[in-house]
């Protein structure tokens, strides 16, 4: 990114025009990321999540069925409470079933039974194990989320023939860098695959604005942003202005 905007600055022109990529387009909208706490932190993080708007909400599971059918009855009964009825849920396991694909489908068989807003699950089994992969997908009929999955365009190759539905999840800290975000997105787009934009926890305002070019070069196969947290996450921010999520999870920087 420093060489970017360095390159950028010698030819007096933003990152976006360095890049070929629409610079007018600034704007994004984030998902509630859910993570693995206990039930009142939970329940504190959806109902502030509502009341800022979001209705796309992201549940990382911990893999005990109880706990994540209690996670799913919390979301969706206080969202009906609080008159939010147009939202949807994705999943992330994280690789939880790594070598068990059986564990994976009957757990989230159980879980999608619950609720008509699940859409799909991220990383249920190890990282590449394709066949498994396939096999969660086809089993559930949920669309696998591909995050360590798929970080190049050789991982790519992996996933074109395999039965299953897929969409992919692109960090630009995971694919290592700007540059090569644009190339995978590309190739994405020619397969007609959905792109979801990602971040990792603690990433700050450089990366929320460059993930912002990303997004807007995916065009209408971005069907998901995760990030923009701002100061919410790092006791300091290197840069101002603070890019953080508004009400709806909205970043507006046009």
């Amino acid at each position: 990114m420093a060489l970017l905007d360095l390159f950028s600055r010698e030819k007096d022109c933003t990152v976006e025009a360095l890049l070929g990529v629409d610079g007018r387009l600034r704007q994004g909208s984030y998902t509630a990321i859910l993570g693995d706490d206990k039930e009142w932190e939970f329940t504190s993080f959806v109902v502030r999540y509502i009341v800022l708007g979001f209705t796309d909400f992201k549940i990382k599971l911990h893999g005990d069925l109880k706990k994540d059918l209690a996670k799913l009855a919390i979301l969706e009964e206080l969202c009906q409470q609080l008159g939010i009825t147009d939202f949807r849920i994705r999943l992330d396991a994280n690789n939880l079933w790594s070598g068990r694909p059986e564990e994976a489908i009957n757990h989230l068989t159980a879980l999608n039974a619950t609720t008509e807003n699940l859409f799909a699950v991220e990383e249920p089994v190890a990282p590449r194990a394709v066949e498994d992969i396939s096999r969660v997908s086809l089993a559930t009929g949920l669309p696998v989320i591909l995050d360590e999955s798929l970080c190049t365009l050789g991982d790519l190759s992996l996933f074109l023939n395999l039965p299953g539905k897929f969409i992919v999840n692109i960090k630009l800290s995971k694919t290592g860098g700007l540059t090569r975000a644009l190339g995978l997105i590309e190739a994405l787009k020619k397969k007609d695959w959905p792109i979801i934009m990602g971040c990792h926890v603690g990433e700050t305002s450089v990366l929320t604005r460059a993930a912002l070019i990303s997004a807007h070069a995916a065009g209408t196969a971005l069907i998901a942003q995760e990030g923009a947290f701002g100061d919410y996450l790092v006791e300091r921010e290197p840069v101002s202005p603070s890019l953080q999520f508004g009400r709806h999870g909205l970043l507006d920087l046009s």
